[in-house]
């Protein structure tokens, strides 16, 4: 019996691949035994969600038990979405971070300033996006970095455009990619259907992570010759990423860029008011397209979804103030008024 898993199910079990600790990992498992369809076709799988969660649980009480401290490389997961900046030495990725986020980077001319993860927080359009600078990126890499980078839910592949071996960075960039075995796909490809997976496929990750091209450092005439060097060049080795010329330094284009990563990332935004007030237009809650009014009770608190009752929205899809069901899809810019 095929198993007709929803798209709700397949995102849930993207998170628990991109999961960064057991807790993440807890609420991906939860979210797919949830939206799971319930019949005989999908007995085996429900039964290994569970053996999976109950496996996640024993290892969080074992480590606190232990007192264990974790590796320095693991960064909890904040915001709507992780973004992890990868490419080779002196490539402007620190000075994108600090650029964007209220993260403290050291920046020099010469290679390897950055020797961890350095996390920061962007916001854009009221939601709050996580971004992690990595090490220059090469086949000398220390195994953490392949961890980080397989935790992200879209990579940043940056490039010096003002340089003239730009075409090597890209080269041994994407050729490090390939040995690791992570396979970078470009965020414009789509689905409509999602591939049927049976049960031993359940927990094997394909290791696909979306990414896009950032030529860095454009900001002289020199830069033209390069970039349609770099597009010849990049056919030839048959790379179909999305490209995003900014400048850090002159602060060029980088809020154009902030609008495509949003637009890669499918957030909607949804705002959330009691009944007899008014909501709060700087702090929206941030889901993925597709997402269901339940999934948005989810995003507030388990128990609140368990006791919705019904909810009215106000959006471009429904006239003022119309009762919706639980299995209704929230558009961006919906305002949605539990009633529990």
């Amino acid at each position: 019996m095929p198993a007709n898993l929803t798209p709700q199910f397949y995102e849930a079990r993207e998170r628990f691949h991109r999961a960064s600790t057991n807790d993440d990992k807890v609420k991906a498992l939860e979210e797919m035994l949830r939206t799971i369809p319930k019949h005989k076709g999908t007995d085996k799988m429900q039964a290994n969600i569970k053996k999976q969660l109950s496996k996640v649980k024993a290892d969080s009480i074992k480590q606190a038990s232990q007192g264990k401290q974790k590796p320095f490389w693991i960064i909890d997961k904040q915001g709507a979405a992780r973004i992890v900046l990868v490419g080779a030495a002196n490539t402007g990725k620190s000075s994108f971070l600090q650029a964007v986020t209220n993260a403290k980077s050291t920046i020099a001319d010469y290679p390897f300033t950055t020797q961890k993860p350095i996390p920061g927080m962007a916001i854009h359009k009221h939601v709050q996006f996580q971004i992690i600078d990595l090490p220059p990126y090469n086949s000398s890499s220390p195994g953490w970095m392949n961890e980080v980078i397989r935790t992200s839910d879209l990579i940043l592949m940056f490039l010096d455009m003002s340089s003239d071996n730009v075409l090597t960075q890209l080269e041994e960039t994407i050729g490090t990619f390939r040995e690791n075995n992570i396979n970078i796909i470009s965020p414009l490809e789509t689905e409509d259907v999602e591939e049927e997976i049976d049960d031993e496929e359940l927990f094997v990750d394909a290791n696909s992570r979306n990414t896009i091209i950032i030529g860095n450092k454009y900001d002289s005439n020199e830069c033209n010759e390069i970039f349609e060097l770099f597009l010849e060049y990049k056919d030839m080795l048959e790379v179909e990423l999305p490209i995003h010329k900014i400048s850090c330094t002159k602060n060029l284009y980088i809020n154009e860029l902030l609008d495509n990563i949003f637009n890669y990332l499918h957030i909607i935004r949804a705002y959330t008011k009691a009944p007899g007030t008014e909501p709060n237009f700087e702090e929206p809650v941030a889901l993925r397209k597709g997402a269901t009014l339940i999934d948005l009770a989810m995003e507030i608190h388990k128990d609140f979804a368990n006791k919705l009752n019904f909810a009215k929205v106000w959006g471009k899809n429904t006239f003022d103030g119309q009762k919706v069901s639980r299995d209704y899809v929230i558009c961006d810019g919906d305002i949605v008024e539990f009633h529990i």
